[in-house]
């Protein structure tokens, strides 16, 4: 790839055809087909696992597009998932607190903590009646 060109791959998923599997497989499947590299494409799957899982689970959506751009200038693969769920931003809430003992600690925001902590880049935004995350993991 020419340096600062980029190559996006995309999917969507639609009623009954949402699955954490079949999503993770095309992610998986488009990030070693651009060439990342391991430890990359290794961070890259767990974020996704958990951004996925988090769709298919807790959305209520009917259709999730997932892109998967690669660019060279710098190195990067950005993942953008959207879903036409009920508006929601992950990124509005505050961190939990992981200094607390685990009994005392609220359930829930681990995963995007971990998002967070792993990716170079996340950012929402509500885009034509759509909840759009982007994460971009450089290498």
């Amino acid at each position: 790839m020419a340096p600062g060109t980029a190559k996006t791959v995309s999917k969507t998923l639609r009623h009954g055809g949402i699955s954490a599997k079949s999503a993770i497989e095309f992610i998986d499947g488009a990030v070693g087909a651009q060439g990342v590299p391991g430890e990359a494409a290794s961070v890259l799957g767990i974020i996704s696992d958990e951004i996925v899982s988090n769709i298919v689970n807790h959305s209520g959506a009917g259709e999730l597009s997932i892109s998967v751009s690669r660019a060279d200038g710098p190195r990067s693969v950005t993942l953008e998932f959207s879903d036409d769920g009920p508006p929601f931003d992950p990124l509005a809430h505050a961190d939990p607190d992981t200094s607390l003992p685990l009994e005392e600690r609220k359930i829930g925001g681990l995963g995007i903590l971990m998002v967070k902590r792993l990716a170079d880049a996340v950012a929402y935004e509500r885009r034509g009646g759509r909840n759009v995350l982007a994460v971009t993991k450089r290498f």
